[in-house]
């Protein structure tokens, strides 16, 4: 979606900096306690639901998985920018 936008290829600086934000935000307690307290609900409200209820489960379903595709991308961005800091470091003229 990115390149749908009109947004400029992310400099390494760019994916550092990215990196960096996403590690502090998946370390946050705030942010970890709203995205447990989301699913703990999501779960409750698919418990009271009974199985003649298959659209509102589904809907259910895929409600948890966005939130498990939002802490997959941000585990990505970790990733990705501690993969650009240990190859500046590697590079970096002393």
């Amino acid at each position: 979606l990115a390149g749908l936008r009109g947004r400029a290829k992310p400099t390494k600086d760019d994916i550092i900096r990215r990196g960096n934000a996403a590690d502090r935000l998946m370390k946050d307690e705030a942010f970890q306690a709203a995205m447990d307290a989301a699913k703990e609900e999501l779960l409750t409200e698919w418990l009271k639901t009974t199985p003649e209820q298959g659209p509102r489960r589904e809907d259910i379903f895929r409600a948890v998985r966005a939130l498990e595709c939002v802490a997959s991308q941000l585990e990505r961005a970790i990733g990705n920018g501690a993969m650009e800091t240990r190859e500046q470091r590697q590079f970096k003229v002393v």
